[in-house]
């Protein structure tokens, strides 16, 4: 096997091969019988290392995109190599490559990342300042960023990147002009779910906001809801109040009301004297109710609608007057002085 110096060798001359042998020794291991001193230790350590193993390959992954290799396996960009051969999705790939190139162009962070100090997730939060204010204005702040991730966590780092970047540019960034161009949303059904997500502009999503604040009331010791539930919960009561107010255009889909139709006898609460063709089975005795199941107005006029164009001319006036003796007309329908059903359109 060549060696990375362009000599021949075996495979244990290679810079690897002591950390394969030692985390093949370490993986034999029985964890469950290491003590409580042993576990802690080793978990600090470990995390150390693992830590200073991720800034080593990120800095090989650097030097294998400059170099170009990702040609020998047939791939024209490093990051396609790295979906491939590390089994990793674009995103990962993107982050190993975006953390090498990184370390490159700042040599101080580069030598406390390798040290073990700085992880992978501080790395991120300079690699988003770079972004913003260009790597120029950043490596004059390496010292500092290197010794910030050196002895704080990812949440200082950011505060110090939202620092550096207030003093390079006090006044912001310029608007985005095409920032409501890029504003969607997505429904889908996952299971029993829906996800919903997706991006507003300023203008709407500050109104979206006004409007679910509005309907988001104060918790109380009673409500065992997420600030995440409840703000789903108000979204919903939003589009219902939007849909029982009837504003909607009707292609919009206002909000359906259901009508039950019930027989003339139990609507006036008097027993059915027979049995009739639509009955399956009779309800408990002297109650006069049908054991089927009611249809909603909906579903009975279509029905009707179906019946009426199957029959020819003049089937309109007919079906009209096939009423149940008794029955009043549907506009007069009433139970203690309450409507309880209106006549359904025919056109």
């Amino acid at each position: 096997m060549s060696s990375i110096h362009g000599g021949s060798g075996t495979e244990s001359d290679e810079p690897w091969s002591c950390l394969q042998a030692a985390a093949e020794a370490l993986s034999d291991k029985d964890v469950v019988g290491w003590s409580d001193g042993q576990v802690r230790a080793g978990l600090r350590a470990l995390l150390v290392e693992a830590r200073r193993l991720d800034a080593i390959v990120a800095t090989v992954v650097a030097s294998f995109d400059a170099r170009g290799l990702s040609e020998a396996d047939g791939f024209r960009t490093a990051r396609s190599w790295l979906i491939a051969f590390g089994r990793m999705s674009q995103g990962a790939a993107t982050g190993w490559l975006s953390r090498g190139r990184l370390q490159r162009q700042l040599p101080a962070l580069a030598a406390a990342a390798r040290g073990g100090q700085v992880s992978a997730e501080q790395l991120r939060r300079v690699s988003d300042l770079v972004e913003h204010i260009g790597i120029d204005a950043v490596r004059e702040a390496d010292e500092i960023l290197a010794s910030v991730a050196g002895e704080f966590g990812p949440g200082e780092v950011q505060t110090a990147c939202h620092r550096i970047r207030a003093h390079v540019d006090p006044d912001g960034p310029d608007p985005d002009p095409d920032a409501a161009q890029r504003r969607g949303l997505s429904i889908s059904r996952v299971g029993s779910l829906f996800n919903v997500s997706g991006r507003l502009d300023a203008e709407g999503g500050a109104t979206v906001l006004t409007a679910l604040d509005a309907l988001m009331r104060p918790p109380t010791a009673e409500d065992p809801r997420t600030p995440q539930q409840r703000r789903a919960d108000a979204m919903v009561e939003l589009a219902r109040q939007a849909l029982a107010g009837g504003t909607l255009p009707t292609v919009g889909g206002v909000r359906p009301q259901l009508g039950l139709l019930l027989t003339p006898e139990a609507l006036l609460g008097l027993s059915a004297t027979a049995p009739t063709t639509s009955t399956a089975a009779a309800g408990p005795a002297g109650s006069g109710l049908s054991s089927e199941r009611p249809r909603s107005a909906a579903t009975s006029e279509r029905a009707t609608r179906e019946d009426v164009a199957s029959s020819g001319p003049g089937a309109h006036a007919s079906a009209a007057s096939a009423r149940p003796p008794g029955l009043p007309p549907p506009d007069r329908l009433e139970c203690a002085g309450v409507p309880l059903l209106a006549e359904l359109p025919w056109n």
